[in-house]
């Protein structure tokens, strides 16, 4: 795919022509592919073995293919802008588009359209999904989803103000990172930073390590199959503290855990299985008023959560429990640098006693193991932290990050789990438009029109229609795949209610409309005037038109002009552009 042409003959020759190759066009019509093919053969110099027949079979009506002439490029704008509404007004349930070869001339035929009131979406100049405003909103996604998301704070440093420049941005994260600390450190009031208040835990209090063993991944819907426990101080594990719990369901258990049969399924035949309101309770009196701690233990927690709201509705595990350290956090914080963090491979990376079993217990005994590590490691790491947060402006960066981001990061992570109502907005787009306003407010962004098309899009295309996703579930999927979208992408999706684009050739490239103008096919443009005869620059200018008229999947229009005015007011007659003299006979003058 994408193979330069000089590769496709090398092939060819190579294997003898035994290549295989697409050759069947199953969008454009006959009348389209023809002219596309031709351009391709006497213009490109493509291999006509190498190009596709169309599998629709159709012929011209009469207007499908037209030569659009103007006297200057002034009067081609109104003449285009007209065109549009002609195809517009025609055709009321397809896509039309204007390509231009420049930003100047997407800007030209934008107020060309807006004198006749023609409503329309450019794709051209700066993709809203690159400006500063967008970037900075995604960021703020970006780290809600993963804290450790260093390319997303230092975004997210220099949009709120705390840093002047992305470089800056980036030195004061690395600066953290080394020392076993990240920016939402620096938001904690107290100035104690995660890997401080673990280790002060641990020396001070009783800290339960426990771990769960579950009938999916689902934390709303999932049972509880195994809660297994222990009790550390100090680093050390106290004597006689472990519990293990199996506990009845009635949703299926799977069989296998990837390519390994499930250990729990046999386990549960050794044990008592207790019902789900009692091995709660067991372990809610076992924890007592004691911190907890588990691997991965965002899962655990909210798992638990959701378990006890079915089956031990009158706790609030939340407001009992709001605290809860995580050995996976502490591991990625304490040992930068290891490729994964999974449980496993810290024991063996670690060199660490015990085994990850896919059993509760077992895990818990690995798990104890690496928070000694762990809390030996932080003695070593604080004295470095506390040093660096008191030294030069650091102090004062960290002040200002609170003031501007504090609000807004817990705002929204109090929101993780909400679910809309069937008539509201889905929970990520609502508070995407909460974030927004809060920026706009603190002049962090400058509004702009397109925004709407960007929520618009993820909450009809990119979010699923049939799942009431919460703000967590929608960021674990999604978040990745929204700092991926582009302009394009909306062009293209369901929310799009225009019918009408403006479109540079650059950004028209995967992009498809029922009604294609190309604009402005002479010569100067096609060829580049300041090419100069090139053949290596013609070639690509060759490529950029071809890319043009093949956006088309029912009718071409290609518009021109054939006199510029010249500086001393005098009109000089322009040529068509020299591309077109393969195709022109068959392109319908209008």
């Amino acid at each position: 795919m994408g193979a330069k042409m000089e590769i496709m003959k090398e092939l060819k020759e190579r294997c003898c022509s035994n290549i295989y190759h697409l050759d069947v066009n199953h969008r454009s019509p006959s009348y389209l592919l023809d002219v596309y093919n031709k351009y391709a053969m006497q213009v490109m110099d493509i291999d006509g073995a190498l190009l596709p027949k169309a599998a629709n079979i159709t012929k011209a009506e009469g207007n499908e293919l037209t030569l659009m002439e103007c006297a200057t490029v002034d009067e081609e704008y109104k003449a285009v802008a007209l065109k549009v509404r002609d195809f517009y007004n025609e055709h009321p349930d397809e896509t039309t588009a204007v390509i231009v070869n420049s930003n100047r001339d997407a800007d030209s035929i934008g107020y060309a359209l807006d004198d006749i009131a023609m409503p329309h979406f450019k794709v051209s100049g700066t993709d809203i999904f690159t400006t500063d405003g967008v970037k900075l909103l995604f960021a703020h996604y970006s780290v809600i989803a993963n804290e450790f998301n260093f390319i997303a704070w230092a975004r997210l440093l220099k949009g709120m103000g705390i840093m002047q420049t992305n470089a800056s941005a980036r030195a004061l994260v690395r600066q953290l990172r080394v020392r076993g600390m990240v920016p939402t450190d620096l938001l904690e009031a107290d100035g104690k930073t995660y890997v401080q208040q673990f280790a002060k835990a641990l020396a001070e209090k009783e800290i339960v390590v426990f771990d769960t063993e579950t009938t999916g991944l689902d934390v709303y819907n999932d049972d509880i199959l195994q809660i297994a426990a222990c009790k550390m101080r100090e680093g050390r594990v106290v004597e006689g503290s472990e519990l293990s719990l199996y506990i009845a369901t009635d949703k299926p258990i799977p069989e296998m855990l990837g390519d390994i049969v499930n250990p729990i399924v046999e386990e549960r035949k050794q044990h008592e299985l207790l019902s789900p309101a009692e091995a709660l309770q067991r372990f809610l009196d076992y924890v007592g008023d004691d911190i907890l701690l588990g691997h991965n233990a965002t899962y655990d927690y909210d798992i638990m959560d959701f378990n006890l709201k079915r089956y031990l509705p009158s706790v609030d595990w939340r407001k009992e429990h709001p605290a809860c350290f995580d050995s996976l956090k502490l591991a990625r914080l304490l040992f930068p640098g290891f490729v994964k963090y999974r449980l496993k491979n810290l024991i063996e990376y670690l060199h660490l006693e015990g085994e990850n079993s896919h059993l509760a217990d077992a895990d818990v005994f690995a798990t104890c193991s690496l928070v000694a590590r762990c809390y030996d490691k932080a003695q070593e790491m604080i004295p470095e932290q506390v040093r660096y947060l008191q030294q030069g402006d650091v102090p004062h960066k960290a002040e200002l990050l609170r003031q501007r981001y504090a609000e807004l990061w817990h705002s929204t992570l109090a929101m993780a789990h909400r679910r809309s109502n069937d008539d509201e907005t889905p929970t990520l787009v609502a508070d995407m438009q909460r974030v927004w306003e809060y920026l706009k407010q603190e002049r962090r962004v400058v509004d702009s029109k397109k925004l709407q098309y960007v929520l618009n899009y993820i909450q009809l295309d990119l979010l699923p229609a049939n799942e009431n996703l919460t703000l967590k579930q929608a960021l674990d999927r999604y978040v990745v795949e929204m700092n991926t979208l582009r302009e394009a992408d909306i062009c293209g999706g369901t929310s799009m209610k225009e019918r009408v684009f403006v479109s540079t050739i650059h950004k028209a490239k995967g992009l498809e409309f029922d009604n294609v103008i190309v604009f402005d096919v002479i010569d100067g443009r096609y060829p580049n005037y300041y090419n100069h005869g090139v053949k290596h620059y013609d070639d690509e200018d060759a490529r950029k038109l071809y890319v043009a008229m093949t956006r088309a999947r029912k009718r071409l229009c290609i518009s021109v002009s054939t006199m510029k005015k010249r500086f001393d007011g005098t009109f000089v007659n322009i040529p068509h552009s020299k591309f077109l003299l393969p195709i022109e006979l068959s392109l319908k003058k209008e």
